[in-house]
């Protein structure tokens, strides 16, 4: 075993290993109180190694590597140098109850995440929670195929924005930008704001398209670009193993199984062809810039 380096602080060492591991050069850690030595376990990942230790020094916190530890559920051997112990990241000084992002939930989120939240929010006051006909008209998608060449060209987008009460209730905005923060925020933190926004649009109007040929133009709601984000992260973590935000299987079971409940109308009327061209766009964009990421060594 090949010794890479020795840190005085165990967490940020798991971090650091457990990265090193998700990219395939495989390592451990000797653990002595709160030091942390990080053993290579074949000396041709050396080269490998020293780069992303030297990216790791100048920011140890930047999302990549807490990711790593408690977003994808890589685990990396830690021997107890003392008692020979072997055990994992879990029980080791409460590693993944204290690896928790700083401040909190606005900071999983980037400015295109929010000024998207923010918007939908806005309309949805400025509607008269998604009541106000007479201001809806001028969000809602083309009424025509002629329409879309006139002056309106925001119509392709608006109607993300426009969310409705449900039951007298606003759980489709909630739920809607609670979706978008959660995953749109990845997109963001560990992409860009650039690539966030490409997707965003072009997954709004593919989505809005869609729906419009299918039913017509009396819809609204971010549902569509939340299945283009479900789409583009489960497809980018599929082409590119070594990613360190992989979306847990239940999640994606579990929001497959609701759009697949919307096709069957026992939830009332839903943007079923938004949801499921939103799925399949953000998958096709994710094959496409994973492999164009892959070529470019990001």
């Amino acid at each position: 075993m090949t010794p890479l380096v020795e840190i005085d602080n165990l967490r940020a060492a798991l971090a650091l290993a457990d990265f090193l591991n998700a990219q395939g050069v495989h390592c451990y850690i000797e653990k002595d109180g709160t030091k942390a030595k990080i053993l290579l376990r074949d000396i041709a990942s050396m080269a490998a190694a020293q780069q992303e230790l030297a990216r790791f020094l100048e920011e140890p916190t930047n999302e990549r590597y807490q990711a790593a530890s408690w977003g994808t559920g890589h685990s990396t051997e830690v021997h107890d140098v003392s008692g020979l112990k072997q055990t994992t990241q879990e029980n080791i000084d409460g590693f993944y109850q204290q690896r928790k992002a700083p401040g909190g939930i606005w900071a999983k989120a980037g400015w295109v995440t929010r000024i998207v939240a923010l918007i939908s929010v806005v309309v949805f006051v400025l509607t008269g929670f998604g009541t106000n006909m007479s201001v809806l008209q001028g969000l809602f998608f083309f009424s025509s195929t002629e329409a879309m060449l006139g002056v309106e060209q925001w119509r392709w987008v608006s109607p993300v924005f426009v969310h409705f009460l449900i039951g007298g209730l606003p759980l489709h905005i909630v739920f809607n930008v609670m979706w978008w923060w959660e995953l749109g925020g990845l997109v963001e933190r560990f992409q860009s704001s650039q690539r966030l926004w490409l997707v965003f649009f072009i997954v709004s109007i593919g989505s809005n398209t869609s729906q419009f040929f299918a039913e017509g133009n009396n819809f609204g709601g971010l549902s569509g670009v939340v299945y283009g984000l479900l789409g583009y992260l489960w497809f980018y973590g599929r082409m590119r193993p070594d990613y360190p935000v992989q979306l847990n299987p239940s999640l994606i079971g579990m929001m497959v199984l609701w759009l697949v409940l919307c096709f069957t109308g026992v939830l009332g009327p839903v943007a079923n062809a938004a949801h499921l061209s939103g799925l399949l766009m953000g998958s096709f964009l994710a094959i496409i810039f994973a492999q164009k990421d892959k070529k470019e060594g990001r």
